[in-house]
Parts: structure tokens; sequence; C-alpha cells
């Protein structure tokens, strides 16, 4: 059993057909990480309904699965995938979980994780619509500041 809360969700979509294939959660544990969950059409009118943003689960009975090669959104080589025994029950007063995780990188090395494909690839269109997943996108968000 794990305990997690959902930080984004968005459908990959295969850019060729428009068919989608999978709707995809990022969710944040205890320990600040990332995990990746795919739950997959034939499951989604079982689990995307239960799951929002921003709340808490305890998720068990799910399957490990390498992580997707063509879209890495978490630093992770695996996800988690749903099917029809994964429980996912809302928890209440987890505050100790965080709401967002952010990393801070050194502004010489921004070029070498920025350009690559796999970092993150999608489009967001905004706040009440998910990510769709294309190909030929690269999409990242970079803040710059002043140190001083």
């Amino acid at each position: 059993m794990l305990l997690l809360r959902a930080t984004c969700v968005w459908e990959s979509i295969d850019a060729e057909t428009d068919i989608k294939l999978h709707t995809n959660f990022v969710f944040v544990d205890e320990e600040d990480s990332h995990i990746l969950a795919i739950i997959h059409n034939n499951r989604k009118h079982t689990y995307c309904r239960k799951i929002k943003e921003g709340i808490v689960y305890s998720i068990s009975q799910f399957i490990v699965v390498p992580a997707p090669k063509d879209c890495m959104v978490v630093d992770r080589n695996f996800a988690l995938s749903f099917y029809h025994r994964t429980n996912v029950v809302e928890l209440e007063g987890t505050e100790s979980i965080p709401r967002y995780k952010f990393e801070l990188k050194n502004l010489e090395k921004a070029p070498s994780f920025i350009l690559k494909r796999k970092t993150l690839i999608g489009e967001y269109n905004d706040l009440q619509h998910p990510y769709q997943y294309y190909s030929n996108i690269i999409g990242m968000v970079v803040l710059y500041t002043d140190a001083g």
C-alpha cells in the first residue's frame, strides 16, 4: 500500500491517429518522490472519476511496470498500472505529503536537461484541461530568477 497525493493528470494520445492510449497520473509520496501511474482505457471509468488532483489516496493492489521510454515525466524507471483489483481510497488529514515537488537546478546545467526530448513532452491547455501527449512537441516550465 502506498500513500500518494495526485498532482497532475493527462491523457496520452497517439499523435498520428488521435486515439487516446491511456490516462497518466503523477503522484507525490511521503518521501517527496514522483511516481507515475498509468490507467488504461478499459479501467478509466473505474478510477479516473475517483482520483482528483491535490487529494491524498491509499493505493494498493497495483502492478509495477516499466515506465514509458518515449515520455519520461518522472525520474523513475517504473510506473504503477491500475487493474481490476487496484484499491483507491481517499484519505484526509495527510498534510505530511507535499502538494508539489520542485527541483532547483544550477543555471549552468540547464542546457543538459532542457534540451533532452525525454524530459517532458506535452502541451498544457489551461487549468481545467489535462495535458495531452504529442510526440512532436517539447515543453518544459523553466523559471529564471536573480539569486541576489
